[in-house]
């Protein structure tokens, strides 16, 4: 009932929102909060791997969509600049943010590294 509840308001909200009740913005709001700090939790701390070649560079980013390496702006220009430098570099997918919980990162040399334009004044 809560699911039906919870499905019936949401497409209130993007259909008719000015027809939701109270008891509906609060079950949006609640369903909202509570799906954020899921997220929030499982994606704090980043985690880098024991064992890395030297120099080269492993970029965490989402997954690729058809021919296009990845749907997220700065991961398209530093996977681009990354191409076009010829630095050595493996795409490793996934949902983690990195230190600054920014996406892309990178781990270079066993530390880690968020920001697209950092991360290429590192690398010039």
């Amino acid at each position: 009932a809560l699911f039906e509840s919870l499905q019936t308001s949401t497409m209130q909200l993007f259909t008719n929102p000015t027809q939701l009740s109270s008891g509906d913005v609060i079950i949006l709001g609640s369903s909202a909060l509570l799906a954020w700090l899921v997220v929030w939790w499982t994606r704090r701390g980043v985690k880098l791997r024991a064992e890395f070649t030297q120099g080269k560079v492993y970029v965490h980013g989402p997954q690729p969509v058809r021919v296009i390496p990845t749907l997220a702006p700065f991961g398209m220009k530093l996977q681009t600049y990354l191409r076009m430098a010829h630095i050595p570099y493996e795409v490793i997918y996934g949902t983690t943010f990195g230190p600054k919980n920014k996406f892309p990162w990178i781990e270079y040399n066993g530390e880690a590294m968020g920001d697209s334009g950092l991360i290429i004044e590192l690398l010039n």
